[in-house]
């Protein structure tokens, strides 16, 4: 009886904090809009004429900002570097102030021929055919018409790096 009297109690809590979990889930993807994924233009809302400063005030502060290995601050990053949001997860490569990649971690992103994260090779070569370019490191360069790349893990596409 006390076990159900608690459950009882807790469930109202329980049920509070689930709902407010999932706000913050939604919410998380607010900065990026649609996740619509079109080269050379923009990613959700992130497009590829904003700055460095823009994205941040888009974004926030990147949970890291690295380039070859090395770890930086927002204050203090080099002239290459990227910008990874994890929350998202989405990782913008810059040149001083200007965007030239941004890399996509999840199936929340879609290009509009169905490409996205999570996709076998035979999925992908079904929509987009052979590639331009097979790197020794299980990535797929579609470069001359999509302007992309995609990473491979464990059989299924891991990561998109969609180029400008």
């Amino acid at each position: 009886m006390k076990i159900r009297n608690l459950f009882l109690k807790l469930l109202p809590v329980s049920l509070l904090i689930l709902l407010i979990s999932c706000g913050e889930i939604t919410a998380k993807y607010d900065a990026v809009g649609d996740g619509k994924i079109l080269p050379g233009d923009r990613v959700g809302t992130v497009n590829f004429s904003m700055t460095r400063t823009e994205i941040v005030a888009l974004m926030g502060s990147p949970d890291s900002i690295f380039y070859g290995g090395d770890s930086f601050q927002l204050a203090d990053y080099p002239v290459d570097a990227y910008f990874y949001y994890g929350y998202v997860p989405i990782s913008i490569r810059f040149h001083n102030e200007n965007m030239e990649e941004i890399t996509v971690f999840n199936d929340y992103f879609v290009m509009d021929n169905g490409i996205k994260t999570g996709l076998t090779k035979t999925d992908i070569q079904s929509i987009a055919g052979i590639p331009d370019n097979e790197t020794a490191g299980d990535n797929w360069e579609y470069l001359v018409n999509l302007k992309i790349m995609i990473e491979f893990r464990d059989g299924k596409s891991d990561q998109i790096n969609v180029h400008k």
